[in-house]
C-alpha cells in the first residue's frame, strides 16, 4: 500500500513537472508581447489577432530591435520604403525610418499593410501571407500560373522562403488561436 502510494505520487509529481514544462517551453517558443497594441489595431483594420502575433514571431520573435539581412525593420519585419507609402495613407506627416522600431508604429502599419493585402486578396489567407512575405508583385504572378496555384490560391510558391513561410505562420496560427 506504501509502495503504491509512493509510486502513484512520483508518477504525479512527473506529470505536474512535465505539464509545466510543456507550458513553459510553449510561452518561450510562442511569446506574446504587445498585446493590447496587437489587439487595438486588429481590430482597427479588421484582423484576427493570432495572425498578427503570428506575423511578429515568424519575422521578429517580438523582437522590437530586429533588423534583417535585406533591411526590414522591427517587429513586424516592414521594409522602410514600404513603411514610407503606408505612412503617406496614414497621414502620418512626421514620419522617420527609425520610428520603425517603436512597437506602436510598426504594428499599426504592419497590421494596415495586412489589411491591405487582405482586401487585395478577397481575405484568401494563403495569398495575404505569401504577399506579406514575398511582395504582392510576385504572388500576383504566381497566380497566373497554373504550377504555383489553383482556383486562386496560391499552392506552391516557387520561393521555398515563401513555402517555409507559410508553414511556419499556419504552424504559429493554431497555437495562437489558442492563447490569444
Amino acid at each position: 500500500m506504501k509502495k503504491s502510494f509512493i509510486i502513484w505520487g512520483i508518477i504525479g509529481l512527473i506529470s505536474i513537472i512535465v505539464i509545466v514544462g510543456i507550458i513553459l517551453f510553449l510561452y518561450v517558443i510562442y511569446p506574446v508581447k504587445h498585446k493590447d497594441l496587437i489587439n487595438k489595431y486588429a481590430k482597427i483594420y479588421k484582423l484576427n489577432s493570432s495572425l498578427v502575433c503570428s506575423v511578429i514571431n515568424v519575422e521578429s520573435n517580438f523582437n522590437k530591435d530586429a533588423v534583417s539581412k535585406v533591411g526590414a525593420v522591427g517587429l513586424m519585419q516592414i521594409m522602410p520604403e514600404t513603411a514610407r507609402e503606408i505612412a503617406g495613407k496614414l497621414g502620418v506627416d512626421d514620419y522617420v525610418d527609425e520610428m520603425l522600431f517603436a512597437p506602436d508604429i510598426n504594428i499599426r502599419f504592419g497590421c494596415y499593410y495586412l489589411s491591405y493585402l487582405s482586401n487585395m486578396y478577397n481575405g484568401n489567407l494563403v495569398n495575404v501571407v505569401a504577399a506579406y512575405n514575398a511582395g504582392f508583385n510576385n504572388v500576383n504572378e504566381w497566380l497566373k500560373n497554373e504550377n504555383y496555384s489553383n482556383n486562386g490560391t496560391i499552392t506552391n510558391p516557387p520561393f521555398e522562403e515563401t513555402k517555409n513561410y507559410l508553414k511556419k505562420i499556419n504552424k504559429n496560427l493554431s497555437v495562437y488561436e489558442k492563447r490569444i
